[in-house]
C-alpha cells in the first residue's frame, strides 16, 4: 500500500497541504498561498533550520523580483498571525538571529490512501502515524526519551483540562462582498450584508444562510436575546427571525445611519440621512423622538451609530457633520442629557471587561469606564488594528458583549494602481509601485496621473509622469485628498481641511481658494469643459452634503474662486457633481431613495440644473465619471466596481442603456475618495485595487474570541489606557 504524505498536525491545527486546507479544531482557518508554501517547507524540516535562503530559493525562484527580506518578513509575519503565534513566545515558528527559522512544535504525519487504492471504493479517512522519517533530531536522546520528551512538551503547551481563554483569530469563507458585520450577544453568531440581503453564519457551522425576504438590507443589529435581528430595507425598518420567516415592518425610515435593540423591547436609530435619533417600539408604532439638536454647534448636522449600554444605561451614538467621523457621545437614560466621551470617532461600545471601545479610521481603542458614573476612568490606547473603514459609515466592525469581535480587516500590503480594460484582467504597466494610494486622477492628455500618497500620517498630492515614470510631490501642508485637473492641464484643485487649494502642474504655487465655514469640508470634482466653473461638494448644517458650483478666474498664474452657489441643497448627501464634457448635463450621486444612486440632470447656461435628476443606476452607486466624449457614464457599484452606462444626450433629454460592469475587479475599500479614473481614449480605466493575492476570491471578514481576555490582561499588568 502507496501513501501520500499530504496531512500534518500539530498542536490543533490539521494542514491538507493537498487542497491547501487548513482548520483549527474543525473550522477553517484563511491561510494564503504564499504562506502555506512556507509552512510546508518549515514543517518537512521540523525541528531544523531553514535559512533564509532555503525559503527564497523555495518561494522565490530565479527570475522572481521582488525586495527579498521585506517580503519574507511581513509573509512570516501573517503565517504567525494566522496562526495565533508569536515571534516573542512562539509556539509554532521560532526565529533564528540572522539565520532563518525553526518550527518547534511536535508534527504528526496524517497518512491518506494513495488514489490507486481509493478507486478499489475504500475509505478516505486519514491514518495517523508517528512523524515523517525526515523530520530532524538532533539531541542524543533514545526513541522512548525523545517520545516521552515531546508528550510532555504538547501537554504543557495544551492542557486538555482547562479552557483556553487565549486570543482565537478566525478568518471565515462567507464569500466575495460582505460588509456590515454584526455579532449576536452571545458572540455565538454573525449577520452581515452578502450579495445585498442578510446573511447568517454561525461560529460552530462551516454553512452560510441567506435569510429570504431581505434584499436591499443594511446595517444590521440583533436584538438582546440573539433571536431577531433589525434591520433597514426599501425605506423601512424591520425586523426578522434568525431562523427565518416572512420579515415584519416596524416603521418607515427615509434613510438609515444605524439602530440598536435596547433591553427594554425599543429601537433606538438614526432615520434619516440627517437629523436626530428617535426610538420605537420593536413590535411597531410612530417613532418619537430620543436626541435633538438643540445646543449643537452648526458644523453638526446629523446622530448616528447609536449602541445601548447594559442595564438600560443609556445609549452611546456619534454626532457629526455627515461622514464617519464625529464626537462619540453618550446620553444618559436617567436625565437624558448627552455628554461627549471622544472628540473623534465613528462608533462606540461598552464591554462587560468594564471597557468603552471606539473606532478611530482603522483602530479600535480601549478606555477603562464606570458603567455608574457612565464616566472614563482611564486613558485610551489602541487594541486592534487594520479594520477596514468606510468614508460615510466608519469602521466595519461589532464587539458582542461576550467578548467575541468581528469585522472587515484591511489588506496588510500597499495597494496597486491598475489598468482596467473592458472584460479583461488588470494590468500595472507603467504605473507606480504599490502604496497608500487614493483618488487617481488623469491629466487632460493622459500623461500625467495625479493622486492621493499617505506618509507620516497625513494624504499629499502627487504627479507621476507616465512616460519618464517619475513621482514629485505637488502638495504640502495639511492631510489633502480628491485632486481634479483643469481643462487645460495647468492646475490641479484638491480638498485641504474645510477648504479648496490648489497647484501647479509642477506643484509651484499652491493657494487658497474656497475656505468652507468651520466644520465643512469641500470636495472638488469636474470643471466645466470651458474652466469657467468648478463644481464640489459640502456638508451643511441640518442638511447633510449639499452641491455647489463656483465661478472660476484665471489671473496672475493661477486661479481665482469666486462666491460659491448652492446647485442642489436637499437632506441627506448630494455628492460627486460631474460636468458632462459638452457642459449639458450634470451627473452626481443621491441618497434620496434610501441608499446611494446615480441620478443626471441638465445643467442650464448659467450653471444652474433644471429640475430634479433622473435616475440611471438600477443597483446603487457612487462616484459618476465621464468620458471625454461624453457618450458613455462610469460610476462605482456598492461592491467596489467599476459599473457604465452609454449616455445618448440630446438637447433637452437624453437616454441611457442598463448600467453593467466594466471589469469584475473590485476596486479598493472605502466610500470617500472615487479611487478610479477614465482613460483619454476610453478603452482603459486606472483603478485603486486591493494588493494581489493568490485567491482572488479571498475574504477579509476575521472574528477574534475571548476579546475580553485581552482588556483584562490591560488592567492585570497594571497598564494605563
Amino acid at each position: 500500500m502507496d501513501y501520500d504524505l499530504a496531512m500534518v498536525r500539530f498542536g490543533p491545527y490539521e494542514v491538507d497541504f493537498e487542497t491547501s486546507e487548513v482548520r483549527k479544531a474543525g473550522i477553517k482557518v484563511r491561510i494564503q498561498d504564499q504562506q502555506l508554501r512556507i509552512l510546508r517547507l518549515l514543517v518537512e524540516r521540523s525541528g531544523g533550520l531553514v535559512t533564509r535562503e532555503d525559503l527564497r530559493q523555495r518561494i522565490w525562484p530565479e527570475g522572481t523580483f521582488v525586495e527579498f527580506d521585506r517580503s519574507l518578513n511581513v509573509a512570516v509575519a501573517k503565517l504567525r498571525q494566522a496562526l495565533n503565534d508569536s515571534a516573542e513566545r512562539p509556539l509554532y515558528i521560532e526565529t533564528v538571529a540572522r539565520k532563518g527559522y525553526r518550527f518547534i512544535a511536535p508534527v504528526v504525519t496524517l497518512e491518506r490512501l494513495a488514489p490507486a487504492d481509493r478507486e478499489g471504493g475504500t475509505a478516505t479517512a486519514p491514518v495517523h502515524r508517528q512523524p515523517a522519517r525526515n523530520l530532524r533530531v538532533f539531541w542524543p536522546l533514545s526513541v522512548l526519551t525523545l517520545a516521552a520528551c515531546l508528550l510532555g512538551v504538547a501537554a504543557l503547551r495544551w492542557p486538555r483540562n482547562e479552557p483556553d481563554k487565549r486570543l482565537v483569530q478566525l478568518d471565515l469563507e462567507v464569500g466575495e462582498t460582505v460588509t456590515q458585520p454584526a455579532i449576536s450577544p452571545d458572540g455565538a453568531t454573525i449577520a452581515l450584508v452578502a450579495g445585498g440581503k442578510l446573511t447568517i453564519r454561525r461560529l460552530d457551522q462551516t454553512t452560510i444562510t441567506p435569510l429570504n425576504g431581505t434584499e436591499g438590507a443594511s446595517s444590521p443589529f440583533f436584538s438582546p436575546d440573539g433571536k431577531h435581528i433589525g434591520y433597514f430595507a426599501d425605506s423601512k425598518l424591520k425586523r426578522i427571525a434568525i431562523e427565518g420567516g416572512a420579515p415584519v415592518t416596524i416603521c418607515d425610515a427615509a434613510g438609515e445611519r444605524g439602530g440598536t435593540w435596547t433591553e427594554d423591547g425599543e429601537i433606538v436609530a438614526s432615520f434619516g440621512t440627517s437629523g436626530t435619533l428617535k426610538v420605537v417600539s420593536a413590535s411597531g408604532g410612530t417613532p418619537r423622538p430620543f436626541t435633538t439638536m438643540d445646543g449643537e454647534g452648526s458644523d453638526i448636522v446629523q446622530h448616528r451609530r447609536p449602541r445601548a449600554l447594559p442595564n438600560s444605561a443609556g445609549v452611546l451614538y456619534v454626532a457629526g457633520t455627515g461622514v464617519a467621523d464625529g464626537a462619540l457621545r453618550l446620553v444618559s437614560r436617567r436625565d437624558g442629557q448627552p455628554r461627549t466621551l471622544v472628540e473623534r470617532a465613528s462608533a462606540g461600545w461598552y464591554s462587560s471587561t468594564g471597557h468603552l471601545l471606539f473606532v478611530q479610521g482603522n483602530v479600535l481603542h480601549a478606555a477603562p469606564f464606570d458603567l455608574r458614573s457612565l464616566q472614563m476612568t482611564g486613558q485610551p490606547s489602541p487594541v486592534l488594528e487594520g479594520v477596514m473603514h468606510d468614508y460615510f459609515r466608519g469602521g466595519d466592525l461589532d464587539v458582542s458583549p461576550a467578548g467575541t469581535v468581528v469585522y472587515r480587516a484591511m489588506p496588510s500590503a500597499d495597494r496597486r494602481l491598475a489598468w482596467l480594460r473592458a472584460g479583461e484582467g488588470v494590468s500595472t504597466a507603467g504605473l507606480p509601485s504599490p502604496g497608500a494610494y487614493s483618488s487617481p486622477q488623469l491629466s487632460p492628455d493622459g500623461k500625467l496621473l495625479a493622486l492621493g500618497a499617505s506618509g507620516e500620517g497625513l494624504m499629499h498630492i502627487w504627479v507621476f509622469d507616465l512616460d519618464r515614470r517619475r513621482m514629485i510631490r505637488a502638495s504640502f501642508g495639511r492631510t489633502q485628498c480628491c485632486p481634479v485637473w483643469s481643462p487645460d492641464g495647468e492646475f490641479i484643485v484638491f480638498s485641504a481641511g474645510m477648504g479648496i487649494r490648489w497647484t501647479r502642474r509642477d506643484g509651484s504655487g499652491p493657494g487658497g481658494v474656497i475656505e468652507g465655514p468651520e466644520g465643512t469640508v469641500s470636495v472638488p470634482w469636474t470643471f466645466s469643459p470651458d474652466g469657467r466653473w468648478l463644481a464640489f461638494h459640502r456638508n451643511q448644517p441640518r442638511t447633510g452634503y449639499d452641491l455647489f458650483i463656483a465661478p472660476v478666474a484665471y489671473a496672475a498664474g493661477g486661479l481665482r474662486l469666486g462666491v460659491a452657489r448652492p446647485l442642489l441643497t436637499r437632506e441627506g448627501i448630494q455628492a460627486a457633481p460631474a460636468i458632462s464634457p459638452d457642459g449639458r448635463w450634470l451627473a452626481y450621486a443621491s441618497d434620496e431613495s434610501g441608499r446611494p444612486e446615480i441620478y443626471v440632470s441638465r445643467l442650464r447656461g448659467d450653471a444652474s440644473i433644471d429640475g430634479s435628476g433622473v435616475r440611471v443606476s438600477v443597483a446603487g452607486g457612487r462616484a459618476p465619471k465621464w468620458n471625454r466624449a461624453g457618450d458613455r457614464l462610469f460610476f462605482r457599484s456598492l461592491d467596489d466596481r467599476v459599473m457604465w452606462t452609454r449616455f445618448y444626450g440630446g438637447q433637452e433629454r437624453f437616454g441611457a442603456d442598463t448600467p453593467v460592469a466594466w471589469s469584475n475587479i473590485r476596486m479598493a475599500g472605502g466610500s470617500g475618495p472615487p479611487n478610479y479614473d477614465v482613460g483619454a481614449d476610453s478603452d482603459k480605466v486606472v483603478a485603486v485595487v486591493e494588493p494581489e493575492r493568490s485567491e482572488s476570491s479571498e475574504t477579509h471578514l476575521r472574528v477574534i474570541l475571548h476579546f475580553g481576555e485581552k482588556l483584562r490582561q490591560l488592567r492585570h499588568t497594571g497598564v494605563r489606557n
